[in-house]
């Protein structure tokens, strides 16, 4: 029982809760909540083979992003962070293209592309989306924004 200020609280296990097995160890078990969260996104962002991806944010959830829209089939995966440490971290674990986007102007980037290509879904896995917006909005060649926060 938690006591709060305004009262007290009975835990309880939800019908959505479920044990993990022995089998499975705890690391791999805490990546479980954040691999539902790249699988759901990519689902929600409609990722498919041949997808050309761009995520904001290189932290645990961007990167797990990374892998999962790879394993959906993306072939072109764009990551951006202002942090060197993570965008490198990003290219070692599913992403394709790594941006500073201090310094590479992400217009640019997707102008940069093929004629035909395009980028299909913007992924938001950052703390500060709100530096990132409008340089897609400017680019015009983002199928769909999808924000994870």
């Amino acid at each position: 029982m938690f006591h709060w200020p305004f009262g007290s609280v009975q835990p309880s296990i939800s019908d959505s809760a479920h044990s993990i097995p022995d089998s499975i160890s705890d690391e791999a078990a805490a990546l479980v909540g954040p691999l539902s969260v790249g699988i759901g996104a990519c689902k929600r962002a409609y990722i498919r083979p041949g997808s050309l991806v761009l995520i904001a944010g290189a932290g645990p959830i961007g990167v797990i992003m990374a892998q999962t829209a790879r394993a959906f089939g993306a072939t072109k995966i764009y990551i951006a962070d202002v942090d060197a440490d993570r965008r490198a971290f990003a290219l070692e674990h599913g992403a394709t293209i790594a941006l500073d986007p201090l310094v590479d102007p992400l217009v640019d980037a997707v102008d940069s592309l093929d004629v035909d290509a395009f980028i299909d879904a913007f992924i938001d896995a950052s703390a500060v989306a709100w530096q990132y917006r409008p340089e897609y909005s400017r680019c015009g060649r983002v199928a769909g924004q999808f924000s994870l926060g």
